[in-house]
């Protein structure tokens, strides 16, 4: 060869392998960043005025971020005659250790056995007659934690406060908690295969590990009531084959009941189903919070014990499925806020689902290979301008919500979202809301569009049935890393307005929200 030629075959070399290179680095499986998580129980007997007790519990979902743990947190009332009582916020604090030989305190590290939790919770919400004022509801407190190995106990003190409200409240309660460790790709390595198998680093696919997640619409007829229609949505993560934990919520649409809410935890056994692939039939059971609405829940505390089946539509669109499933809902019951029903509570139900199941989900070459997806997850704050109440009034009302929703860029995807009021006078008042959101390109700035129906009720508002439905146009601009800021204008209006013609909730939306944008497994 020549030395021309030798000359030339090196220049071409020299200029090509960066390129090598770099497709070899985008076609190395992307690996994830262990995100430290800990989910967080509370139960605390809150005093209220005259006299009354009222036990709250707070759940909260935690991220550790530089030395702080932030997420999102719902507290509701689980003892007493205020059922019903739900607040929608967030959760941020430190967690302090001391060293020996007299070190002041530091920041505790895993391994610590003993450490104090100073935290902040702050959120909106209401219901069942408390007096929450505007629903604003802030929550400071210490918890003096021991761990256990993975999961810890403490006890607690905090000072539960509706400041536009009557409820001042200081108290000792107890804690239980669990640490692990979450999957998270960064938005870098969207696409890419996510190293090599569906058992990458002991994640599930889904939306934040959860498998299967369906919205749901039913019927509720509670003893010596009407019927309600409810509609809302469920998560399910597998444990065994046959065995999966559930999370579901559901309000009130229908049937004069608007206000009335319900937060389950379960599980869920099925006959084995040949991957999501196959019919199957199974048992439900589930224990949490509901009320609202006037339904007798007493205290709040419900169980549901529930049949059903499902079916798969993998000839139609692979990985979703329909689910049918009917039975019972019990409850301590008794008197709820000012109403005067007594004795348990009992109520039958039966609802249908549509829902998507990712580990069913239309496989590529090789079904065992899972790729990285996109998902957004928002903080949002709403005004609602001209919110109609029930006597006619009009006036500002303001919330504080969270939206999740499937983001791998340009294109149309399902979104939910949730919300409740902390300023306005209407404290009581909560909104749900499922539908479909549509979006430019992910570049520095986006325009979208989103369309949503629901359930909406509580604290005065004109909802009629609790029926609703809203559309927004909005812009989106980077707020750093992963994170992105977005303002939007739209309306949210009652779906029936009153049979008597009286005025209806019908009001222009402002939204402002922060997201963050996050890979997790996916088909």
């Amino acid at each position: 060869m020549s030395g021309v030629r030798r000359a030339t075959l090196a220049a071409l070399i020299a200029w090509a392998w960066p390129g090598v290179c770099r497709a070899q680095a985008a076609e190395a499986p992307a690996v994830p960043v262990a995100q430290p998580w800990s989910v967080q129980a509370r139960f605390e007997p809150v005093h209220l005025p005259g006299g009354e007790r009222m036990g709250l519990l707070t759940a909260s979902w935690l991220l550790a971020h530089d030395g702080w743990w932030l997420g999102p947190s719902v507290a509701a009332a689980a003892t007493g005659q205020r059922g019903g009582l739900f607040v929608l916020g967030a959760q941020a604090g430190r967690r302090w250790a001391w060293g020996s030989a007299g070190e002041g305190p530091r920041a505790a590290e895993p391994g610590d056995r003993w450490w104090l939790d100073t935290s902040v919770f702050a959120g909106g919400g209401g219901g069942a007659g408390a007096p929450v004022g505007g629903g604003l509801m802030v929550v400071p407190s210490l918890a003096w934690m021991v761990d256990w190995g993975g999961w810890q106990t403490g006890l607690t003190w905090s000072r539960v406060s509706f400041p536009s409200g009557r409820v001042r409240s200081h108290q000792w309660g107890l804690a239980l908690q669990w640490d692990g460790q979450w999957p998270v790709w960064g938005v870098g390595s969207l696409g890419r295969e996510a190293g090599g198998t569906s058992g990458t680093s002991g994640a599930n696919p889904g939306p934040l590990g959860w498998q299967r997640v369906q919205a749901e619409a039913g019927l509720l007829r509670p003893q010596g009531l009407g019927r309600l229609g409810l509609i809302g949505a469920r998560a399910e993560r597998d444990a065994s084959p046959t065995w999966a934990w559930t999370l579901a919520t559901a309000a009130a649409a229908h049937g004069g009941a608007d206000g009335y809410m319900e937060v389950l935890a379960g599980a869920h056994w099925h006959t084995r189903d040949d991957a999501g692939r196959s019919p199957s039939v199974g048992l439900r059971a589930a224990l949490g919070l509901g009320g609202g609405g006037a339904v007798p829940t007493g205290g709040g505390g419900v169980g549901k014990l529930g049949a059903g089946g499902r079916w798969p539509l993998a000839a139609v669109w692979p990985g979703a499925y329909v689910d049918v499933e009917a039975g019972m809902v019990a409850g301590p019951g008794g008197r709820t806020g000012d109403e005067p029903h007594a004795g348990p509570y009992r109520a039958r139900y039966v609802q249908a689902a549509m829902g998507w199941d990712w580990s069913a989900a239309r496989a590529e070459a090789d079904p065992q290979v899972w790729r990285v997806r996109g998902w957004r997850a928002s903080a949002t704050w709403q005004r609602q301008t001209a919110a109609v109440r029930k006597d006619g009034q009009t006036a500002p009302l303001d919330t504080v919500g969270l939206k999740l929703q499937p983001d791998d860029g340009a294109g149309c995807r399902p979104l939910v979202q949730a919300h409740s009021a902390y300023a306005g006078g209407a404290g009581a008042y909560s909104l749900g809301l499922v539908g479909l959101g549509c979006a430019t390109p992910a570049r520095p700035w986006r325009l979208g569009v989103e369309a949503s129906v629901g359930a909406a009720g509580g604290g005065g508002v004109a909802t009629h049935g609790g029926a609703v439905a809203q559309a927004q146009l909005w812009l989106a601009g980077p707020a750093g890393g992963d994170s992105q800021w977005q303002v939007g204008l739209g309306r949210l209006r009652s779906v029936k307005a009153s049979a008597a013609g009286e005025p209806a909730l019908d009001s222009p939306v402002v939204d402002l929200s922060w997201s963050w944008r996050f890979g997790q497994l996916g088909r």
